[in-house]
């Protein structure tokens, strides 16, 4: 859910959009959850 969201955000706004905030603000969701999900989250590009 969280990497199907980054990968919307990448395409639509570059990799510089894929900010955490710009993801729970995609989710409906706080920033925890996400930082829960991924603890670091330099990981998010690696998996894009």
């Amino acid at each position: 859910m969280v990497v199907e969201a980054a990968f919307r955000l990448a395409r639509e706004r570059g990799m510089e959009g894929v900010l955490v905030k710009e993801l729970a603000r995609e989710l409906h969701c706080s920033v925890q959850p996400i930082y829960t999900c991924i603890p670091f989250t330099f990981c998010i590009d690696k998996r894009l």
